[in-house]
């Protein structure tokens, strides 16, 4: 053990005077920075006007889109001419006019033009907002539906105020929750296959559903992962000088394992700085076991790569291929699992991405 503490910290202030990968290691966290501030910020939303003439249904709607969370957002106006105001010095792409007399006109059977819409000119959002607000207003009326059932139908039984309370209560519960409806988009040339699946199965067999993409931490594993092959190679070329000769055939194998882990562990130390560098660091102790995993497991994979290929030149060759393989099968710029059914089971093989699996 001592003989390999002592090749390691000998390899690593070998690999600090390599002006090259030096400064390799200084850019690493720089370069992911940059590429972090790259990310488009967050887009301004497209601001939709409502107005409510009442207190009742129209104000309960209103307030529901007020609410709203998405691409758009809808604003409350204090009357109608400053909605329209909004809408004509385009504020607003539209503007919905609810009247105080909205819910007595729906339980009147009187659907058509119950509403008021003001649109600018040119816009093609309108349609686009139909949805959200309808969606809205239904899930305000059907409340009053289900109140008015509850006092008609004697399925329920007298119900009192509690009990209209508790149904309120319980019917905002299912509808916001979630629990009631649950809707997932699926290819049609998937869907046959996925129905087959057992329950909690996944389309790509990569062990998540629409798993996420991770730019710069995928590429800075990919980093540690290619510095294991690059000191292997080095290593490949110091056993054919004879580096190794004087060392007892017992520790020799430790010892060059030790050396070549040396880069690997500056590679890894640069990846952590380049994640916290780029606003990706996580937890301090999930963070530091995972890459320290992940680095003995890239220099494992390297010197067992050194020993099937034993000519340094053919394993240089192999690095720009396994380069390539690492970004399209793991998911650092795109899921290919969403497309190709094999790069699920080509993943379980590659370290690399059980890495990114752990995030």
């Amino acid at each position: 053990m001592r003989q390999m503490r002592i090749w390691f910290w000998l390899s690593i202030k070998r690999w600090l005077h390599h002006p090259g990968f030096t400064a390799l290691l200084l850019l690493i966290p720089i370069l992911m920075a940059g590429i972090q501030s790259l990310e488009p910020e967050e887009t301004e939303k497209i601001t939709i006007g409502v107005w409510a003439e009442g207190d009742g249904l129209d104000w309960k709607t209103a307030q529901e889109l007020a609410s709203w969370d998405g691409m758009f957002q809808f604003v409350l106006y204090s009357s109608e001419e400053e909605a329209r105001e909004a809408v004509e010095t385009r504020k607003a792409e539209c503007a919905y006019l609810f009247p105080a007399d909205l819910q007595e006109k729906l339980s009147s059977g009187d659907y058509r033009r119950c509403i008021t819409v003001y649109t600018a000119p040119s816009t093609i959002l309108e349609p686009l907002t139909e949805e959200i607000v309808f969606s809205a207003l239904s899930s305000q009326y059907d409340a009053i539906l289900l109140e008015e059932y509850a006092d008609q139908e004697e399925a329920l039984g007298e119900l009192g105020e509690t009990g209209k309370k508790q149904l309120r209560e319980l019917y905002e519960t299912y509808r916001t929750d979630g629990s009631t409806f649950q809707f997932e988009y699926v290819s049609l040339d998937k869907y046959a296959e996925k129905a087959k699946m057992p329950e909690g199965g996944t389309e790509s067999g990569t062990g998540q559903a629409g798993s996420s993409v991770f730019p710069v931490r995928g590429m800075t594993a990919v980093f540690v992962f290619l510095a294991a092959f690059f000191a292997a190679c080095s290593i490949g070329q110091d056993e054919r000088r004879g580096l190794f000769a004087a060392l007892p055939a017992a520790v020799r194998p430790l010892c060059q394992w030790a050396a070549l882990a040396a880069p690997v562990a500056l590679a890894a130390l640069s990846s952590l700085a380049a994640l916290g560098a780029a606003g990706e660091w996580t937890e301090t102790l999930s963070e530091l076991g995972a890459m320290a995993a992940y680095a003995l497991i890239s220099a494992t994979c390297g010197e067992i790569a050194r020993r099937i290929v034993r000519k340094p030149q053919v394993l240089a060759a192999l690095i720009p291929v396994t380069a390539l393989v690492l970004l399209v099968i793991c998911p650092v710029f795109f899921d290919a699992g969403r497309w190709i059914e094999e790069a699920g089971m080509i993943r379980k093989i590659l370290p690399t991405a059980w890495y990114l699996s752990w995030f």
